[in-house]
């Protein structure tokens, strides 16, 4: 382990992991969000200005290069997110060897981050380049605020922390975290932290400012709060879980892949390791470093801990869990053990990465297999379309087993298919219990609907067309 790069790890398995994303096709969220070409077809001077409480210009930006070039969609995508992780690893890594640590501890820092599962939810989603890009721009403020006290220096950190919050409004933390975080690490004087407390100030004051100038609604949606209510407990579990924990969480969570061998054998795996870093908990606990990557750390997950916590955003603060790991690596006796440990630890990570891959990509393959057989039956190309379907009862597990209506994203995974060029409208209805569907189809076609098309669990058909 002393001897070993991890930047040789992360080249080694690098084509082997963009294959992997780039194959997973859409599901859900995906197809509505601003990074698909429908929405770039939409785009407008509004789309760059915030709306409720998403401001998200480079999103609104990245929709319209698709909207001009729709068969890249999602492929693209995959390869930008993927593009960010990579920037972010090397950020990751080059932060541990600025603090001095050892090579071991560099590689713990550089692979948790790398390999984690909870990075799955925001490598394997095609609407995910907020997140990516959010930490990569934070990270790279990080480093302009590590660069010294010029005034140039402070320029850059928050011209940099401004982008970060505007590929997601999260990315605003780093203005706290760059003050806080080179207080921590270089042991300066209380003075200094005074110093970068008022330059977040500023730069907040200038974000929120600008924000109430060009707002349009309200600041803060309905969705953000009305699950709110008793959830932070969840919301921490969440977060400490998969940000530490390696478990097969789609055997674990998702009934009908249930596996309990899965769940121990990768809890088994990951144990050692999380049990020898907290053998060198006590003696972390004095060192500076230490603290800080973890304060640092909950001030990156804080924005959505308050709001909505789900798998994908455990990434914001993920280079700072990986980075207090590390840290806490240094504390633990028995380097030999901590290499051993670590090896399992990555080898759980793996298995469970790949289990959120193959669910991922059999979810998008159910929803591309469902639009296949919609084009193959179509005789025309209908522009107003009635989709019906029969109510789905089970439950699917985050964006990674997602329900096949879900997966067929209500009908835009056929717009994907067709690049976009029809249908032009897809109008969604469940069929109520008890009717007549025959009869709700004969008079979707004399109501102006050029099509009606059926669906009923993983199966989709044509019924109608005019």
């Amino acid at each position: 382990m002393n001897r070993l790069n991890p930047l040789w790890a992360v080249a080694a398995l690098a084509p082997l992991m963009l294959w992997g994303v780039c194959v997973v096709m859409p599901v859900y969220d995906d197809y509505w969000y601003f990074t698909t070409p429908g929405r770039g077809i939409d785009f407008s001077v509004g789309s760059l200005l915030p709306n409720d409480q998403y401001w998200r210009p480079f999103d609104a930006l990245f929709g319209l290069l698709l909207a001009t070039w729709p068969g890249a969609f999602p492929v693209l995508n995959h390869v930008a997110v993927f593009t960010a992780h990579v920037g972010c690893t090397l950020l990751v890594w080059g932060m541990a060897r600025g603090l001095g640590l050892p090579r071991m501890a560099v590689a713990v820092a550089t692979l948790i981050f790398y390999l984690s599962p909870a990075a799955a939810g925001t490598l394997l989603n095609s609407d995910s380049l907020n997140q990516a890009y959010s930490a990569l721009f934070g990270l790279l403020s990080l480093r302009a605020y590590m660069g010294g006290r010029a005034t140039g220096s402070r320029i850059l950190w928050a011209a940099l922390v401004l982008v970060a919050a505007l590929w997601k409004e999260n990315g605003l933390a780093w203005a706290a975290i760059g003050p806080l975080f080179a207080w921590g690490m270089a042991g300066a004087r209380g003075r200094s932290l005074w110093r970068g407390a008022a330059l977040c100030a500023l730069v907040c004051a200038a974000y929120f400012g600008a924000r109430l100038s060009l707002q349009v609604g309200s600041m803060v949606g309905s969705d953000y709060m009305e699950h709110r209510q008793g959830s932070l407990p969840k919301y921490i579990a969440t977060w400490m879980s998969y940000s530490l924990l390696p478990l097969d969480y789609i055997s674990l969570m998702f009934g009908p892949a249930r596996n309990w061998a899965s769940v121990a054998l990768t809890a088994a795996a990951s144990s050692p390791f999380l049990l020898t870093l907290a053998s060198g908990l006590r003696r972390a606990v004095a060192d500076r470093r230490f603290l800080c990557a973890a304060a640092c750390a909950v001030v990156a997950a804080l924005p959505h801990l308050a709001t909505m916590f789900g798998n994908m955003h455990c990434y914001a603060s993920l280079p700072m869990v990986a980075l207090a790991a590390a840290i806490l690596a240094t504390h633990c006796r028995g380097r030999r053990l901590v290499a051993a440990t670590f090896a399992l630890y990555m080898a759980a990570c793996a298995f469970s990465c790949f289990r959120h891959w193959q669910a991922a990509r059999r979810s998008g393959e159910v929803g591309k297999a469902m639009a296949t057989e919609i084009l193959r039956q179509s005789h025309g190309k209908p522009q107003r379309v009635l989709l019906l379907y029969d109510e789905e009862t089970e439950a699917g597990f985050s964006t990674f087993c997602t329900t096949p209506m879900q997966s067929f994203g209500y009908g835009e995974a056929v717009r994907m298919l067709t690049r976009y060029e029809w249908p032009r409208d897809i109008t969604g209805e469940p069929i109520p219990p008890g009717s007549n569907a025959d009869a709700i189809v004969k008079g979707a076609i004399g109501n102006g609907f050029d099509a009606v098309w059926r669906a009923r669990g993983d199966s989709a058909w044509v019924a109608a067309e005019r």
